[in-house]
């Protein structure tokens, strides 16, 4: 029997699998929208984003509860750990972008950019695990134990707070880009980078501005990581990889629709787990998201084409 004709669908277990499935989408998004942000403004694909989240993460946990798998704050506050953090990820970022957008490497291949933002992320990566002090077990969250009823399912306050901090993030991106002279100014960058040079937009002043800013979104998402599924590296970068496969749902230049992947795959990934469509094992599960998401992606390159690989060289 096929794995399709033995699916089955339980309805009772459906509001829940969707609460879950908007609270994981919360954290593929953030992931998301650092990416988006950083190809519209250089048309390569931003993996040293992932590197900031895995460096985000344990930077958190040194700074909160040290190397000790303990389940209580011994370092420093929360909130003061979460500013050192963001403003480390901004700090990363700013370089890199000083860097990518510079006079020199601004006029190399985009391929060969984005081959240096994979090795960013492996770097940043080596430096996380190797440098600074952090257990693979979660951090304890911010917002506390407590969870929440919705519709029939739960959420964790965490989960809950993840899903406000993008709706919030996404919402102030919205009207910057659309209402301020910076936005503006990114949006002509990502619709025509030539003419943008063109009229006189400083792009390496953006550039830069951008992936500060992203930085600082990709340090954020480690934070939250590090409370959700813990400092080990192959589970954050499992989250980046997942985040930038939904990215491309968009082309990596549409924020809307990359939340809309990241809310698919979210749905679709829990309702599989918590049993909606039956008992699935672990590797088929991971073959029908995964090729619901290519599936999309062919789709919607048909209706509007993305050309994400001609922009980056590949």
């Amino acid at each position: 029997m096929s794995l399709v004709a033995a699916l089955t669908f339980n309805s009772d277990l459906l509001r829940p699998a969707l609460v879950l499935g908007v609270a994981a989408a919360g954290l593929y998004g953030l992931l998301a929208v650092s990416l988006v942000l950083t190809y519209r403004v250089s048309r390569t694909i931003g993996f040293v984003q992932g590197g900031i989240a895995l460096a985000g993460a344990y930077l958190y946990r040194s700074l909160t509860i040290g190397s000790e798998q303990t389940t209580t704050n011994e370092g420093l506050g929360f909130v003061p750990a979460l500013v050192i953090t963001v403003a480390a990820g901004a700090a990363i970022g700013a370089v890199y972008g000083a860097v990518v957008t510079g006079k020199r490497m601004a006029n190399y291949p985009r391929i060969v950019v984005t081959m240096f933002s994979l090795a960013s992320l492996l770097l940043l990566a080596g430096f996380s695990t190797t440098l600074i002090p952090a257990d693979e077990g979660r951090v304890p969250s911010a917002f506390g134990t407590g969870v929440v009823k919705i519709i029939g399912g739960v959420a964790t306050v965490h989960q809950v707070a993840t899903v406000a901090i993008l709706l919030a993030l996404v919402g102030l991106l919205t009207v910057a880009l659309r209402c301020t002279r910076t936005g503006i100014f990114i949006r002509a960058i990502a619709d025509d980078v030539d003419a943008s040079r063109v009229v006189g937009i400083p792009l390496t002043r953006m550039g830069s501005s951008v992936y500060v800013f992203s930085g600082a979104i990709a340090a954020l998402a480690g934070v939250l990581l590090a409370s959700s599924v813990g400092t080990a590296m192959p589970n954050i970068l499992f989250i980046f990889l997942r985040a930038l496969i939904v990215a491309v749902l968009g082309g990596l230049t549409s924020l809307s629709l990359a939340l809309a992947g990241c809310l698919l795959l979210g749905v679709a990934e829990t309702s599989l787990t918590a049993g909606v469509f039956g008992l699935v094992p672990t590797d088929q599960r991971e073959l029908l998201v995964m090729g619901l998401i290519f599936g999309l992606v062919f789709v919607i390159n048909r209706l509007r084409p993305i050309r994400v690989l001609e922009a980056t060289g590949f």
